[in-house]
C-alpha cells in the first residue's frame, strides 16, 4: 500500500492487489516444466516451473528454478590455470555463461564444445600429459586423450558433448536422421562444464 497527500491536504491511498493464475492449473502437468520469464524488456530471467500447488486460500503457488548457468557452472579458479593459458579459459567461459538459457540449445551446445576443447586441451599441456600440438586439437581426439590417462568421467562426458555438437549440423541430421539438440542437451552440455573444472581442481571452492 502506498501514500501520499494530495489536493486540499487530503491522504490518498493506493492498494495494489493481485490475481491468482488460475489458467496455470488448467495447462498440461498444471504447467510444470514451462519456462517463466521474470522482469520486463529491460532485464529479465528465466525461471523453470518445478511445482503448481492450489492453496486453500484460492491462491496458486508456483516453485520456481532458476535457470542461470551460474548455478551450474562453477565459478573458475585462475590461481590454478597457468598465465598463458588464463585468457583462451576465461573467453570460452564468458561466451558459454552469455549464451546459456538465452540462445537456442544448439548454439549453446556449441560453446559448451568450444569451451570443453579449450579446458581439456589446456589442462593436458599444463599438466605435462601432452606437448603444445595438443592445443589444436579438436574435442573428440581430446576427449580419447583424457580416457587414455584415467579421466574417464571427463572423457565421457566430453564425447557425448561432441556428439550433440555433430547433431546441430543439418547434414548430420539428414544423413542420420538424428534429432537437433533440444532442452535438456544444452543443460547437460553445461553440467559437463561444470563436471570438467571440478575434476581439473580449477573450480572454485
Amino acid at each position: 500500500m502506498m501514500r501520499h497527500v494530495g489536493a486540499g491536504g487530503k491522504v490518498a491511498k493506493t492498494l495494489y492487489t493481485f490475481t491468482a493464475c488460475h489458467s496455470l492449473l488448467n495447462m498440461p502437468n498444471h504447467g510444470q516444466g514451462m519456462t517463466l520469464a521474470l522482469g520486463d524488456a529491460r532485464a529479465a530471467s528465466p525461471w523453470r516451473i518445478i511445482q503448481t500447488e492450489a492453496l486453500a486460500n484460492g491462491s496458486v503457488m508456483v516453485t520456481l528454478k532458476s535457470l542461470s548457468a551460474f548455478a551450474i557452472v562453477p565459478a573458475v579458479d585462475y590461481a590454478q590455470i597457468a598465465p598463458e593459458h588464463r585468457p583462451p579459459v576465461a573467453e570460452a567461459i564468458d561466451r558459454l555463461l552469455n549464451s546459456a538459457f538465452r540462445e537456442t540449445p544448439t548454439s549453446v551446445v556449441d560453446h559448451c564444445r568450444s569451451a570443453l576443447t579449450v579446458l581439456i586441451s589446456r589442462w593436458l599441456v599444463q599438466s605435462g600429459r601432452e606437448k603444445d600440438d595438443a592445443l589444436a586439437l579438436d574435442l573428440g581426439p581430446l576427449a580419447k586423450r583424457m580416457e587414455a590417462n584415467e579421466m574417464t568421467c571427463v572423457a565421457n562426458a566430453a564425447q557425448i558433448v561432441a556428439r550433440l555438437h555433430a547433431r546441430g549440423k543439418p547434414n548430420e541430421q539428414q544423413a542420420r536422421g538424428l534429432r537437433p539438440p533440444e532442452g535438456g542437451d544444452d543443460e547437460f552440455a553445461l553440467e559437463s562444464v561444470g563436471l570438467t573444472l571440478r575434476e581439473f581442481g580449477w573450480a572454485v571452492r
